[in-house]
């Protein structure tokens, strides 16, 4: 990897750090849920990308646990848990 190419994934890993503190302290409800939703899909995307594109596996099973964990959140955010 050239010195550009470090430098623009840790401006990246930087800047995905700082979300959360940036959001937490805005207090902005919407900008909160926002962040949150794009963090989650970009781990899925992520974990999706080490299985196919790394790996070379196909996985039902990955879909079937971010189902399974945005139904029990679903659920958790229903009864204000």
């Amino acid at each position: 990897m050239s010195g550009r190419q470090r430098l623009a994934v840790a401006l990246v890993a930087l800047g995905l750090a700082l979300l959360p503190l940036w959001v937490g302290l805005s207090g902005n409800q919407y900008l909160l849920t926002l962040a949150s939703r794009i963090l989650i899909y970009a781990l899925a995307a992520v974990s999706l990308d080490l299985l196919l594109g790394y790996g070379k596996l196909i996985s039902l099973g990955h879909a079937a646990f971010v189902g399974i964990g945005a139904y029990v959140a679903g659920i958790l955010s229903q009864h204000a848990l």
